[in-house]
């Protein structure tokens, strides 16, 4: 019974080996005591180092795909691919077919491949996708492995130091980097960078795009040339990938107020309120003082010049003297008709001329034909001569004309005194006698004022009848001369004989 037992265990035993067997004969193989590692693959995306963030779409971005595939058997192959942001393919499947090794002794095999962002390529993140497969699966999908990288618009907003201020950036101009400050702005205002310069944007839609920058102290705004704005503007994508801000740094300036004013009264303060309008002045400089700046300025309805953003220094300032009558006197600064002045940084110089127009005095000589004063029957006094005093000094001014005048211009005004010095001579047996204004023949107080002429001065001359003794009436005289001596001789000799007694 234990025997029977036996058998037919063993014959139960046996069948599944049989089964096994049998089926793996049918098959046509053997199957291995052990299964194979499965594949295993890696893949790394590297972008330009330049732009560590993404590559452009302007045709110069190049992505470097760097995989590592590690098998263990017989040949296996596997694809890259590389999709962008919609999931599209945009580059292969390219199929690389690894060789084979002795089962058990796999390695890892390397490679690497750069692509070319194509210009206009769609902005976004691109996938790069390496799929794998074995021999025993194949062509059975085995494992991916995935990486990314992004691809954006190629704009840049860069900051140069314009030297020759043409607004464009050439061989000599040099880039500022990280300090001069910029804000960007995306189609919808909304700020997608604040920050230092060279700024590298994150611009993924397109549309017009603003940027400002921060203006420093002391530099004025270049690019684009003529134009002061620090905004500019710019359209993705149509517009280029780098916009440049163009600054030049200028020396320190400052400003200068040209004043001119009348001085009326020629003492050289501003202190009258009448402004000269229409004056021309020169401006030369800086520093060389011979070298023009600014001609022919003209002052305006306040009697100002102002000159502005002027560089520092030294300046020379010449007032041109107007042509008139009677003439202008500059009483402020002088007759130099200059003033030198230093322009000084962030202010405002101011300095003043004073002028005054000169005056004329007007002498008339007539003859007092019946001594009572001028009236319309007495005709004038033809070369007569007269000194005046006042501001001008003392002068000697003559002969009156045939009409009996003397005009002496340009004196500086103020009061004068006049005075009658001489004559024509008279007829024989005439004296001339001065009726007006009489014996002292000095008129004072005459004004003379700024810009006119005086009230006429008049003096007025007599002839006067002179009679000539004849000889008896010499003789009389003569008489009468010694009898008189006699007379005070003798009442002095009768006071010494009674001082005797």
């Amino acid at each position: 019974m234990k025997k029977k037992i036996k058998k037919i265990g063993y014959r139960i035993g046996i069948i599944p080996i049989i089964i096994v067997l049998s089926m793996g004969l049918l098959t046509g193989g053997v199957v291995l005591a052990e299964e194979p590692e499965p594949l295993s693959a890696s893949v790394e995306v590297t972008v330009d180092p330049a732009l560590p963030n993404y590559l452009l779409n302007d045709g110069t971005g190049i992505e470097e795909i760097d995989w590592e595939i590690t098998y263990d058997s017989t040949p296996r192959e596997y694809t890259y691919e590389i999709f962008d942001p919609t999931d599209t393919s945009v580059y292969g499947p390219i199929t690389v077919t690894l060789p084979g090794t002795t089962p058990g002794e796999g390695s890892p095999v390397t490679g690497g491949y750069d692509w070319t962002v194509p210009a206009g390529s769609a902005t976004g993140t691109y996938t790069v996708r390496v799929e794998y497969f074995s021999e025993d699966t194949y062509p059975d999908f085995e494992g991916a492995s995935e990486n990314t990288f992004r691809v954006k618009q190629a704009v840049e907003v860069r900051k140069f130091e314009d030297i020759d201020g043409n607004g464009i950036m050439d061989g000599s101009d040099s880039e500022i980097l990280g300090t001069w400050n910029v804000q960007i702005w995306d189609p919808g205002m909304v700020s997608i960078y604040n920050g230092t310069m060279p700024a590298v944007i994150d611009v993924m839609g397109d549309g017009t795009y603003t940027a400002t920058e921060t203006l420093k102290a002391g530099w004025v705004v270049t690019t684009p040339p003529g134009s002061p704005s620090v905004t500019r503007t710019f359209v993705i994508p149509d517009d280029t990938e780098v916009i440049w801000f163009g600054n030049q740094e200028i020396p320190p300036e400052g400003d200068l107020l040209i004043h001119k004013y009348i001085d009326t009264n020629g003492d050289s303060v501003d202190n009258d309120g009448v402004d000269g309008v229409g004056w021309t002045f020169d401006v030369y400089g800086p520093d060389d003082l011979n070298a023009p700046y600014a001609l022919g300025q003209v002052t305006d309805a306040y009697g100002d010049i102002l000159l502005t953003t002027m560089p520092i220094g030294q300046y020379k300032v010449v007032e041109t003297l107007m042509v008139a009558d009677p003439v202008w006197k500059c009483t402020d600064p002088g007759a130099g008709l200059t003033i030198t002045v230093n322009v000084v940084a962030e202010t405002q110089t101011d300095i003043d001329f004073g002028n005054q127009q000169q005056g004329d005095l007007l002498i008339y000589k007539y003859e007092d034909i019946d001594g009572d004063g001028y009236t319309v029957t007495d005709p004038p006094g033809e070369g007569w001569y007269f000194s005046l005093s006042g501001p001008s000094g003392i002068i000697n001014v003559g002969p009156t004309d045939v009409s009996g005048y003397i005009l002496v211009q340009d004196l500086i005004p103020g009061s004068y005194t006049v005075t009658e010095k001489s004559g024509p001579s008279p007829p024989a047996g005439y004296g001339w006698v001065c009726t007006d204004p009489g014996p002292g023949k000095t008129k004072s107080g005459i004004t003379v004022p700024s810009g006119g002429t005086s009230a006429e001065v008049q003096f007025g001359n007599r002839l006067i009848e002179r009679l000539v003794p004849t000889l008896g009436q010499w003789g009389i005289i003569g008489m009468s001369t010694v009898f008189a001596g006699l007379l005070v001789w003798f009442g002095v000799r009768r006071r010494r004989l009674a001082q005797m007694k």
